[in-house]
């Protein structure tokens, strides 16, 4: 039979919260370059396995954008499209397969299929992670983290704010 040992220290309230509210600053602080990874990776993986490449103009058209914070989520925008390609997203839309195995739904498919969770937690643990037009086709992928390492979480979970 296994026997645990705990050790308790108490800080005093006050000092307890102001360890979280650093902690969680900290997290939130890399959480936007966190994100943006993300999308940079997603969108890497849409370049070289889903859209349909007939001159390479949709492709070129792909990026990222700089991930903001709303309504306390973080979110990151994904797209194609824009001046030249307008079909962007009938593309994208329409169920068809096109040659080499690119396929209809190209951003939406590696963004669907995408690890969140484990690149997030990743980068959470990585101390040296630092890291349009109307017919664009925009996918909004947000990340609300809800890691044990989410120090909100802990102070809210101990009535100490957030």
């Amino acid at each position: 039979m296994a026997s645990f040992a705990w050790k308790v220290t108490i800080l005093g309230r006050m000092r307890a919260i102001a360890i979280f509210r650093a902690e969680k600053k900290r997290l939130d602080s890399k959480m936007g370059s966190a994100l943006e990874g993300a999308g940079q990776a997603i969108m890497s993986t849409s370049r070289a396995i889903y859209v349909p490449v007939a001159t390479g103009q949709l492709m070129g058209t792909g990026r990222v954008g700089k991930a903001s914070k709303h309504s306390g989520n973080w979110e990151v925008e994904m797209m194609y499209g824009g001046q030249g390609v307008a079909y962007a997203t009938n593309v994208h839309e329409t169920n068809r397969s096109y040659g080499g195995g690119r396929v209809w739904k190209y951003l939406t498919t590696p963004a669907q299929s995408f690890n969140y969770d484990s690149y997030m937690v990743g980068q959470y643990l990585n101390p040296t992670s630092g890291i349009g037009s109307t017919s664009s086709q925009n996918i909004t992928a947000a990340a609300n983290p809800s890691a044990a390492a989410d120090a909100s979480s802990v102070a809210g979970a101990f009535g100490l704010g957030g």
